[in-house]
């Protein structure tokens, strides 16, 4: 039983070379032109991390203009500053919450300044997040326009 048991791991590995080999000839017979379409077929990830960085900023952008509509004016580093003003000024805005929208600035800033690609995953994770906190920061307005 065990020399049948060599002789089929023997046969295994035996397959396992030669398909390898196969493989390592076919890539040296494929010409540049495959190899080139091959490399160029990769920005199809590019473009969904594009989209969902656009998505990303759209979300922020969106919080943001919520924050103008509270009128709250600043010197400087304005986004940063505005954080702190929630912060201070409405208690019902959670720490977690706050430390995202500083999270999100930033991200925004590598986004719109250094071409930073966000993963999709990111997005998918916490978009329902994003969506409850813009909802809040509008009932926050809301409240605030009564």
């Amino acid at each position: 039983m065990n020399a049948k048991s060599n002789a089929v791991e023997d046969l295994e590995v035996k397959e396992d070379e030669e398909l390898k080999q196969l493989t390592e000839e076919q890539e040296l017979e494929e010409p540049k032109e495959q190899k080139i379409k091959h490399e160029e077929q990769e920005p199809e990830e590019s473009d969904e991390l594009t989209q969902t960085s656009t998505e990303l900023a759209n979300h922020q952008a969106e919080i943001y203009e919520n924050n103008e509509a509270t009128n709250y004016q600043t010197a400087g580093n304005a986004e940063s500053s505005y954080n702190d003003y929630v912060k201070e000024r409405h208690p019902e805005v959670n720490m977690h919450e706050i430390s995202i929208l500083d999270d999100l600035r930033i991200l925004r800033n590598r986004v719109a300044y250094e071409g930073f690609f966000v993963e999709p995953s990111y997005l998918d994770r916490n978009e329902l997040f994003f969506k409850q906190l813009i909802q809040k920061l509008k009932n926050l307005i809301i409240k605030k326009l009564k």
